[in-house]
């Protein structure tokens, strides 16, 4: 009898798992564009990442994570504009977002030598990143990047 009853809790607890998967699947454009652009993010191959997450953005324009990653490939690809436009965008749809992105914007405006914007970027992340003390190194080299685009 208890074998009996854990086989039955066993196929209904798989079932539901595997419809699950099956809804992401099959419901979801977005949410796979991005799997799959974050499968090659996290293998460091930027430029295969870009179209899934434009394609993820494309099916839903409020996909926060999607902008994110997509404004991360274009800056790490050496793509600034096209990484400063994402960023801007996902401010427009959540500005509290992990404030991660704007030091990379930050970083991104002054490559394009805009340094204003930059400032205003690494400020932004200065006042938003946790002030944690594992995180104290990233507060140091925010402060020389805003320091350095002040002077320019």
């Amino acid at each position: 009898m208890r074998i009996a009853i854990i086989v039955i809790l066993l196929s209904t607890t798989l079932s539901s798992i595997a419809q699950k998967k099956k809804n992401v699947v099959v419901g979801d454009p977005s949410a796979i564009a991005y799997e799959q652009g974050k499968s090659f993010y996290d293998k460091g191959k930027y430029t295969d990442a870009i179209p899934y997450f434009a394609e993820a953005i494309k099916a839903n324009a409020t996909y926060a994570d999607a902008l994110y990653y997509l404004g991360l490939c274009h800056r790490y690809d050496g793509q600034n504009v096209k990484a400063i436009e994402q960023f801007e965008a996902l401010i427009k749809i959540n500005p509290n977002y992990w404030a991660w992105f704007y030091y990379e914007m930050g970083i991104a405006f002054t490559e394009l030598k805009q340094f204003d914007k930059s400032i205003e970027a690494f400020d932004e992340f200065l006042k938003r990143y946790p002030h944690d003390a594992a995180k104290v190194i990233y507060h140091h080299q925010a402060q020389y990047k805003l320091n350095y685009s002040k002077q320019q």
